[in-house]
């Protein structure tokens, strides 16, 4: 999908987000889907732990974080929470190949903000982004 170059697109060149899952090719893709399309990546993390950890590190805190729901050290659920309660402005997308309904409402009971599954177009990936961000979509 081609999104037309408008004002928004300096807006997104501000917008960072951070990616959260176990699995090296789903970080892989993800950097490419949002560096494709002038999104920032503030950083990637391998677990909930490393992402709480680079969180208390940063000075700037992303404006949105791709969450993974099954990951060793801290799960998706156990990372939400602890972002939610100490970041409480960084929108959540739960991001998991799960998508049952126990999945999404745990997730969005944990405390993140949107849920997306893994098997989504690229391109509604993208508009959850900015939706996310409050950026909207881009027509």
């Amino acid at each position: 999908m081609n999104y037309k170059l408008n004002d928004q697109m300096k807006d997104l060149k501000s917008l960072e987000v951070a990616i959260v899952d176990d699995n090296t090719m789903v970080r892989y893709a993800t950097r490419y889907m949002l560096s494709n399309n002038n999104i920032t990546v503030a950083f990637e993390a391998e677990n909930g732990q490393d992402c709480i950890d680079k969180m208390h590190q940063s000075a700037q805190h992303p404006d949105v974080i791709v969450l993974d729901i099954e990951m060793p050290v801290l799960t998706g659920f156990q990372t939400a929470k602890i972002l939610k309660q100490n970041w409480p402005q960084t929108k959540i997308i739960a991001f998991s190949g799960r998508d049952d309904s126990e999945s999404v409402n745990t997730m969005l009971a944990a405390g993140a903000d949107y849920f997306l599954s893994k098997q989504s177009a690229p391109s509604v990936f993208i508009d959850m982004v900015r939706t996310a961000s409050g950026l909207g979509t881009l027509c």
